[in-house]
């Protein structure tokens, strides 16, 4: 699941589908990043393809103030994901 909502590199908000679903699910995020072909005609041309993970994010569970948990997870995830890409 992107949590942008596009699997481009583009700088775009994070969605909150993400965030409620982990939430529900008691599950971590697990964030990750894709270096490599965006096209077909470059990933049959066998471009290094890599995959970032990093540590899981653990959702606390939806309280009465949703807005609260979802805009502190969203952070989290932003600067994790900042993290990564800095790392390649």
């Amino acid at each position: 699941m992107f949590p942008s909502g596009t699997r481009n590199s583009e700088e775009k908000a994070l969605k909150n589908g993400a965030i409620h679903i982990a939430s529900r699910a008691s599950v971590p995020i697990i964030p990750a990043v894709y270096i490599g072909p965006h096209t077909i005609k470059d990933l049959l041309g066998r471009k290094r393809r890599t995959i970032i993970l990093g540590d899981a994010i653990h959702v606390p569970k939806m309280t009465k103030d949703k807005e609260v948990v979802t805009e502190a997870t969203n952070e989290v995830i932003s600067k994790v994901f900042e993290e990564l890409k800095s790392n390649i």
